[in-house]
């Protein structure tokens, strides 16, 4: 039955990714923030001016941190679609969110329905085609937590989690406060595990890809977060987005009610799940630390900029991805515990199912049809994802070898 319901999850998470990818291919850029300030800072670091005290953007939001506008960079220079940039962030955040499930013990076809109960959210395929950063957030947050959860003695694994954690810090203002709680919990398990060594290769990519934007705004502008204006820091004065999203939920309780339950469906009970973990004291690994960070990243949301409109209730939904992201991998953590773990899977089945509409194009069967036969004729859909990842995480370690003999060789 699980592996069933994982396959059928799989098959729902390609044909919406199919949809996105055709939308993708036969649209242009419409998104209002990504025109804005996100393709500009990606042209920015294409042409240089995003670096040194010569910095002149025509937009303030340009300031922002732009460590995953240097992937968009990528598409551009390379000449992919940036339409689909987003798409492969929905592709990285299944195969992130499926290491995170199973670095927090879930098996590995539960894994796979909970990835792709991720990828399936309406707040996920919304910014499909859309070149927003939001996304891409979500795919650090779960990497570093899946790496803080399964910590190694080795320079490599440093690396990789200082990349991520840089990528989090230089991807938006809010990823330094939601790291926090992950930090505090988890970190504390790398003490043992320091030396010198390890220590330069984690601070290196966060200093580089984290802190450096930071670093550049304080030179040019005096305030590290421009155009947000912070204690006796600055700002641009700009009263856009003005209204935090607690206070937001105070004066429009229906409106942001509605946004939750559009955005994450069923997954918008995951709120209360925490609570009923702690009711009931079925605490299996990993949960009682998640479920601490879930409400923690609540907290921090809860202090995001919102307004009063309706439309951005719904959209700054996105700015909950690692919310969401911990409080469902608890729930099936909690069903685990109680042997529910078909009944929340096929819960999340049927909540993936409540796809948002697509256009009709029924030429997409050739390729959708295929990889459904696929997917079900193959009896180890998972373990082979498995394999897959093993594979990527021994590729990456023979990578960073060789570049560090290079580097020692250079040094003699």
């Amino acid at each position: 039955m699980k592996l069933f319901l994982c396959r059928t999850s799989l098959i729902i998470l390609v044909y919406a990714m199919l949809n996105s990818v055709y939308s993708g291919m036969n649209g242009m850029p419409n998104e209002g923030d990504s025109i804005a300030y996100h393709i500009p800072i990606a042209r920015s670091i294409l042409d240089g001016s995003f670096i040194g005290p010569q910095v002149v953007f025509r937009n303030d939001h340009q300031y922002f941190p732009g460590s995953s506008e240097f992937i968009l960079a990528a598409f551009i220079l390379v000449g992919i679609p940036i339409t689909l940039y987003n798409v492969l962030g929905i592709a990285c955040l299944f195969l992130a969110t499926w290491g995170l499930g199973k670095a927090s013990g879930l098996d590995g076809a539960t894994s796979v329905t909970y990835a792709c109960s991720i990828g399936t959210l309406n707040t996920i395929l919304r910014w499909a085609n859309a070149q927003t950063v939001d996304i891409w957030l979500g795919v650090f947050y779960a990497l570093a937590l899946m790496l803080l959860m399964r910590p190694r003695p080795t320079a490599t694994y440093f690396g990789v989690l200082g990349f991520a954690i840089g990528m989090i810090i230089g991807t938006k203002y809010s990823g330094p406060l939601f790291l926090i709680a992950p930090l505090v919990l988890l970190g504390r398990r790398l003490i043992p595990l320091i030396t010198v060594p390890r220590v330069i290769a984690f601070i290196m990519p966060v200093c580089v890809l984290g802190l450096f934007w930071y670093a550049r705004n304080l030179i040019v502008t005096g305030n590290p977060v421009y155009p947000q204006g912070i204690l006796f820091l600055r700002g641009n004065g700009t009263t856009i987005l003005s209204v935090p999203v607690w206070r937001a939920t105070v004066l429009y309780p229906a409106s942001m009610v509605n946004a939750l339950v559009a955005e994450y469906r069923l997954w918008a009970f995951s709120l209360a799940v925490p609570v009923v973990l702690l009711i009931i004291r079925r605490c299996v690994r990993y949960a009682s630390a998640l479920t601490v960070i879930g409400y923690l990243n609540l907290l921090v949301f809860c202090m995001l900029p919102n307004a009063p409109e309706e439309n951005i209730h719904v959209s700054n939904m996105r700015l909950a991805y690692p919310v969401f992201t911990v409080l469902i991998l608890v729930s099936f953590l909690l069903a685990k515990s109680l042997k529910w773990s078909k009944e929340i899977a096929l819960a999340a089945v049927a909540n993936m199912v409540l796809l948002p509409p697509y256009e009709y194009h029924p030429k997409l069967m050739f390729a959708y049809v295929p990889i459904v036969f696929v997917v079900f004729r193959y009896r180890g859909v998972h373990r082979r994802l498995s394999c897959i990842g093993a594979g990527a995480s021994r590729a990456v370690r023979r990578l960073a070898g060789r570049a560090t003999a290079a580097w020692k060789g250079r040094g003699r």
